[in-house]
């Protein structure tokens, strides 16, 4: 078992949360608390990029860059 116990209000930094009655799991599969008094919170990490974003990213900019640079190439034979 994990203490998760830090992560929840008000030891993050958040809303206290008063009187909790249900914890369920909502369509995407992400917890959700709801009070005694009707306040619905999600329970959820913060987003986290994931490494394919950054993959992506990264072969975009590189083939941009090679583009620009045939780019140049092309107009430097046709200025010659």
């Amino acid at each position: 078992m994990t203490n998760r116990t830090s992560e929840f209000p008000p030891s993050s930094g958040g809303a206290t949360i008063f009187q909790p009655v249900a914890i369920t799991e909502d369509g995407q599969g992400e917890l959700v608390l709801v009070s005694l008094l009707g306040n619905v919170y999600r329970l959820a990490p913060e987003p986290v990029p994931e490494p394919a974003t950054a993959l992506l990213g990264a072969v975009a900019f590189a083939s941009l860059a090679r583009l620009a640079h045939r780019a140049r190439m092309k107009q430097d034979r046709v200025g010659r």
